[in-house]
């Protein structure tokens, strides 16, 4: 069974239509929406997709507002902990769990005016290595290492980033790149 979570409604319905899937009302950014979210899963959860993210601005940083930046980061990262957090028993419980956290290029590289989205898409990197870290034996348990990946969009600039990763730090972009061949047709058939 699918459930699917999100705040835009009328989209959710279609797409959790199209899969045979539960729709529920989903906002990442609010303790409550999350708690009525995670009742509505079973005990056991094989798989956690953190997709809730978003850029808002062009603004450099002696110009950054304060709003923006805390909008950027209750979405894209407090999202992925409060999600992580609530459905980490459900994940253990099925002695299977795997963690996907939806990322971008901005959580390595940066770019003109992308100050506040890419220092939260950094934060979502660090969290993931943090989460595979804790995955190590006497860690995380169930959630195996290989498990946790960010899946980036711009796959030709990602897998040439790695390039420059450290040998134990590969393994993600491996898991990374197959999830985003598997989700984009355009890209299925290069080779990381």
């Amino acid at each position: 069974r699918v459930i699917l979570g999100a705040r835009r409604q009328e989209r959710l319905q279609e797409v959790a239509a199209s899969v045979g899937g539960l729709a529920v009302s989903l906002d990442v950014t609010d303790p409550d929406s999350v708690r009525r979210f995670v009742a509505q899963v079973p005990e056991k959860l094989h798989l956690l997709v953190n997709n809730a993210g978003g850029a808002l601005g062009l603004d450099p940083v002696e110009e950054a507002r304060d709003e923006r930046w805390l909008t950027m980061y209750e979405t894209n990262v407090l999202g992925v902990v409060r999600m992580t957090r609530a459905l980490l028993p459900a994940l253990l419980a099925s002695g299977e769990g795997h963690i996907v956290n939806v990322g971008s290029i901005a959580g390595f590289e940066t770019y003109p005016g992308g100050a506040g989205y890419t220092a939260a898409k950094h934060g979502v990197v660090g969290l993931t290595r943090l989460l595979l870290a804790q995955a190590e034996p006497g860690g995380l348990g169930a959630v195996r290492r290989q498990s946790v990946a960010v899946l980036f969009a711009d796959i030709k600039g990602f897998t040439s980033l790695c390039e420059k990763l450290p040998p134990e730090e590969r393994q993600m972009r491996d898991t990374a790149l197959v999830l985003a061949h598997f989700d984009r047709a355009d890209d299925a058939g290069e080779q990381p």
